[in-house]
């Protein structure tokens, strides 16, 4: 029969497997947004939260958009800075999702 000391030390061992599982997924993850920004030098990309803030953009983004730096456009704001027109970039960023994701219109 298994003692109390080793049946502890088992759950420990799992959660410590599965915090690493995670860590490891989460890993991967940003990896992928990585290649995604940056392995693809023809195609302007970015990642904004929802209030507009870019959080990522690649080189052809900032180039496409006229900006000598990602930095200068990091630090600018897809609906107050940057859209065409207000409305309209409202309007996109509330068909978006918490993760960021398109809503399918109804």
């Amino acid at each position: 029969m298994p003692s109390p000391v080793g049946i502890h030390s088992a759950q420990d061992e799992l959660a410590l497997r599965e915090a690493r599982n995670r860590a490891e997924k989460e890993s991967r993850q940003s990896e992928e947004r990585y290649r995604a920004l940056a392995g693809n030098p023809h195609y302007g990309i970015c990642r904004c939260s929802l209030d507009g803030k870019f959080l990522e953009v690649n080189d052809a983004m900032t180039k496409m958009r006229g900006y000598s730096s990602r930095e200068e456009l990091l630090a600018m704001n897809l609906g107050s800075d940057i859209a065409q027109s207000l409305a309209g970039a409202n309007n996109c960023l509330s068909n978006l999702d918490r993760e960021g994701r398109l809503i399918k219109s109804k």
